[in-house]
């Protein structure tokens, strides 16, 4: 498993915080559903780090 942090294009923590994924090829554009009527879209990949943009 990979452990990602997850913060928006401003720098606070994102909601939630990290993720845990199983594959470590997110990649800008990519979509994370966290549950119906809450994604968070990849903005920027940095090592460790998931810069995202709430959709």
């Amino acid at each position: 498993m990979f452990k990602f942090n997850l913060v928006l294009e401003d720098g606070t923590p994102a909601d939630p915080a990290t993720l845990t994924a199983a594959v470590p090829s997110w990649k800008p554009g990519d979509t994370i559903q966290l549950q119906p009527g809450y994604a968070l879209r990849v903005v920027e990949v940095r090592e460790g780090v998931l810069v995202v943009a709430v959709v």
